[in-house]
């Protein structure tokens, strides 16, 4: 999306997509026969200022957790959020920490990255959804910008922008782990392939070359 604006004043653009240090983020065991008796966890990890994508989802959170009171939802930030419907039972919110955000993570089954469908968000780099699909886990992402690119080319998780798509999903993987589980698998594979620190280098190091060559 950044590159096309760019491309459009006839600038020569390149794009080397945010990359992930994979080697740090890695899965943790976690789907079948590690789960055991424990709740089905789906979670958000990010910034204050994204909470408000999550509060746009209320609703669809407040009525998937009725409908599966054995799940869990999680909230890792550095604030606590401030949801109006949700009750204390039902989520649970954990202080980010940059020394255990890997091991937070890991307590996932499944990530969740809603969005608006706005041109600030048709220009963000889904960092979050791909720490989700490094970690192993299956997604459920807005497919917007680079989010709705990634499941095009890869079935790591599943799109939603209406309340029915995003309760429908997450009730599709909460009843089929098997499912979560592939999606995880292709969506770790994915990530190392194109997003690592390791894909990254090599285009960068193509591009230097070009423009070196140029000059």
């Amino acid at each position: 999306f950044i590159a096309d604006y760019f491309q459009a004043l006839g600038a020569r653009t390149w794009i080397v997509p945010t990359s992930v240090d994979v080697e740090r983020w890695r899965p943790a065991d976690r789907f079948l026969g590690s789960q055991g008796s424990r709740p089905w966890t789906f979670g958000w990890m990010g910034d204050p200022s994204g909470l408000a994508y999550l509060y746009a989802i209320e609703d669809v959170l407040d009525e998937f957790l009725r409908r599966r009171p054995e799940s869990v939802f999680v909230v890792v930030s550095s604030e606590r959020p401030h949801f109006e419907k949700l009750s204390p039972g039902r989520w649970r919110f954990e202080r980010w920490s940059a020394e255990k955000e890997v091991e937070q993570m890991g307590r996932f089954d499944a990530g969740i990255m809603p969005l608006e469908d706005t041109e600030w968000s048709r220009g963000k780099c889904a960092y979050k959804m791909l720490l989700y699909m490094a970690m192993g886990l299956p997604v459920v992402v807005s497919p917007v910008g680079v989010n709705g690119e990634i499941l095009a080319k890869a079935e790591v998780g599943l799109g939603a922008r209406s309340e029915d798509e995003w309760l429908g999903a997450l009730e599709r993987l909460v009843d089929d782990p098997e499912l979560g589980c592939k999606m995880g698998d292709r969506g770790r594979r994915f990530v190392e392939e194109c997003y690592s620190l390791t894909a990254a280098t090599a285009k960068l190091a193509a591009i230097f070359k070009e423009v070196a060559w140029r000059r």
